[in-house]
Parts: C-alpha cells; structure tokens; sequence
C-alpha cells in the first residue's frame, strides 16, 4: 500500500505533504522554533485530516543528514553477495553496528547505491509523529541528485499494523500546493454516470481472466530484483 500523505522531516521544519499525480504536494509546514510547537503541529494533524479522514496515516521523510550514502561496484550480482558486500562497507562506516542500521539498494549502471540510517533514527522519528497523533505506516528518504534511484524506502514502522507499505514507484518531489490540492476527499465530486457495466462472459472465458489476474498478481516486476531493503535493531546519533 502507498500513503496519500506524508510527513518531511528536517531539522528546520516539518512538512505536510499529499500525494499527487505530479508528485507530492506541500500542504502546510511547521517551523521546529515554534514558539508552541506542540499546537502546531496539532493543526497540521487536523489541517490531513481535513482534507482526508485517513490523513494521520502518513510516511516519515527521514532527512538526509541522518543517512549514510555508499556507493559500491556491483561485483556479485548475488542477493546473498550483495548483503555480504554492503555489511562489510557499512561496518565501521557509522557510529552505529551494522545490526543497529536498516538499509535500502538500488544497483545502477553495475554500482551499488546504498542508503543506511539507524533503526533509533527511526524510532525516534515514529515517536515524535505519534505524540501529535499521527499514525506513521512507513519510512522514506530522498537522495540528492547521483546518490540512489528512486525512493528510498526503509521499510515499516515499528506501530503499522495494516497492510503492507511499498516501496513508492517515483522518486520523492514536492512542489507548492494548488487549490485542487486542498479539495477534501468527500467534496470531490464523482463522475456524472456510472460506467456501463460490462456483458455477460461466458463460464469459461471469466474463469481464464480470473487465473491471469491472480497470476499478475503474484509475479514480481522487473525492478524487485534489484532493489531490498534491510533491517538489521535500534540505536539518534546522526548516521
């Protein structure tokens, strides 16, 4: 499952983010030097879910002064040789042992692109979005330009007990909120008709769409290959 918000986080601000068809929207922000934090960040809880019932259910942006980026030749094109590889890069490379890291990869251009941060970063992360009363599902980064392909996505949060998250299938961009942006989900106005509903298929032909589905369900695409994401306990100390 993918969220429909998200919370950025840095160490200048918070931002409320929606997901859109052309990236994420930034709905509102919050200065870190709030003269009262605690009801600003309030509403900006209330302001989601406003917008949305489901709009505490976020991501967390982890900042990228809190990740370790590697960049590694791909020399065992192996699962198994590619952990082996990044365990060893990633030992020493922290203040934190590996065990205590969770990392993403990427393999581009026969490179290993690797984002590591601490499992206490996170923690420390769902925590701070938890006591405003948001429900964190899952935690993301964005790398700067050359240093990973995509979304970073460090997996689940530790709270989430609803369907699986996923990986976004973009790369993380903001961009200003337009007013279609701010349109709360129960004022967005269906289609005018409902679609025809389709005709009858024979017995035979519905049972054969039914297995081809299931199977485009269960194949991995082309891209689950070349992408994990581990976890390996907790330990915030910048990464």
């Amino acid at each position: 499952m993918q969220t429909d918000f998200a919370l950025s986080l840095s160490f200048e601000g918070i931002d409320l983010l929606r997901r859109t068809g052309a990236g994420w929207a930034v709905i509102d922000s919050v200065a870190l030097d709030s003269a009262d934090l605690d009801s600003a960040m309030n509403r900006l809880r209330q302001r989601a879910e406003t917008i949305d019932p489901e709009g505490a259910r976020v991501s967390l942006i982890i900042p990228n002064e809190q990740i370790r980026y590697l960049d590694l030749p791909d020399s065992d094109a192996t699962p198994a040789g590619r952990d082996s590889a990044i365990s060893a890069a990633l030992d020493g490379a922290t203040p934190y042992a590996v065990a205590e890291l969770v990392y993403d990869y990427k393999v581009s251009a026969r490179r290993l692109l690797i984002a590591a941060v601490a499992q206490e970063t996170l923690a420390e992360a769902e925590a701070f979005a938890q006591n405003y009363g948001f429900r964190p599902v899952s935690f993301l980064a964005r790398a700067e330009a050359d240093r990973f392909v995509g979304a970073i996505f460090f997996g689940a949060a530790a709270s989430w007990k609803g369907p699986k998250p996923t990986r976004p299938p973009e790369a993380i961009v903001t961009r200003p909120a337009n007013p279609e942006d701010l349109v709360p989900v129960a004022s967005q106005e269906p289609s005018d008709a409902p679609p025809d509903a389709p005709a009858p298929a024979p017995a035979a032909a519905q049972t054969q769409g039914t297995e081809q589905s299931d199977s485009a369900a269960r194949s991995p695409d082309a891209t689950s290959d070349r992408e994990e994401m581990h976890a390996a306990s907790p330990s915030g100390q910048r990464v």
